[in-house]
């Protein structure tokens, strides 16, 4: 035989019984398979939502509704050596999320899962001629709100702009900054470890129960104009009171007062206890804020 001509077939391989033989046993190999992942389907199933959503707030009806909440806060920043009051607007909506094209689809497509997106927006006086002007995104797992697929950070000032970008790869995050402060510039790293971003934070808070107290790795907020890296820090986030009522500016709730005691400091989140659970007041060690008002609105169109 040269080196051209294919090998002879077997009798076997002529009557078609070793081609019976192999899907005979991938045959068996999807029976076991279905054996073994329907039941731990169906006890996922069961076992509710997901530990960081115990209250099944990220996954409730709500969010299907074709709108965003927005919400708006009286706030407070420290912006060059004085304390600036300003509007913060906070945005929360349900959207489908591509992981591998880090894109919002426009059609429905094979591996885009829900996912839920986190807007805050400041635009602080900053006691010159310009605004500050500052904002951070957060897209997160509807099924886990721990879990983030990617975050943004962008600050624009007469003096130049920043851009932090921070994606899921495998274990950790890829992160990616360009900023023109000296010294900074652009440059990339690695964030190991499946650590929450305090960015995330003020909806995470809003579906725990109050009975639950987290340890975790955090990595703090990207929101700057000075893009430095930074490394997780352990922390613990519990609630330290509940029926506490927070009289703000959108009205009277009655709150549970959830605290994250981190690196020596304390970030205060106080979430009504109704329903629809809005954050009613916060802390967050950059801007303290009060509810003004929340409205649902499909605001893009």
């Amino acid at each position: 035989m040269s080196e051209s001509e294919p090998p002879a077939l077997t009798p076997d391989q002529v009557s078609g019984k070793t081609f019976r033989r192999y899907n005979l046993a991938a045959l068996l190999l999807g029976v076991v398979a279905i054996g073994v992942g329907a039941p731990w389907a169906l006890a996922q199933q069961a076992a509710g939502p997901a530990v960081h959503d115990p209250l099944g707030f990220a996954q409730h009806p709500r969010w299907s509704d074709g709108k965003a909440e927005v919400a708006r806060y009286a706030a407070v920043r420290t912006i060059y050596g004085g304390e600036r009051e300003f509007e913060l607007i906070r945005i929360a909506v349900r959207e489908p999320y591509d992981p591998a094209r880090r894109v919002k689809p426009d059609t429905s497509r094979p591996g885009a899962v829900d996912a839920i997106k986190t807007v805050a927006v400041h635009e602080v006086p900053s006691g010159k001629p310009y605004a500050y002007r500052q904002q951070v995104i957060c897209r997160v797992a509807q099924a886990d709100p721990r879990h983030l697929f990617d975050a943004t950070s962008s600050s624009q000032e007469w003096c130049g702009s920043t851009f932090s970008l921070l994606v899921r790869r495998g274990a950790g995050f890829e992160r990616e900054a360009h900023c023109y402060f000296d010294g900074l510039g652009d440059w990339t790293d690695r964030v190991r470890g499946d650590a929450l971003v305090e960015d995330q934070l003020p909806f995470v808070v809003r579906g725990l129960s109050p009975d639950t107290t987290l340890t975790l790795q955090v990595l703090p907020s990207i929101l700057t104009n000075k893009a430095a890296p930074t490394r997780p820090v352990e922390a613990t986030l519990s609630c330290r009171e509940r029926g506490v009522e927070k009289t703000v500016p959108a009205g009277t709730f009655r709150c549970a007062h959830w605290v994250l005691e981190v690196a020596g400091a304390e970030r205060h989140f106080w979430v009504a206890e109704d329903d629809t659970r809005p954050l009613v007041a916060f802390d967050d060690g950059i801007t303290r804020g009060e509810l003004r008002s929340v409205e649902r609105d499909a605001y893009w169109q």
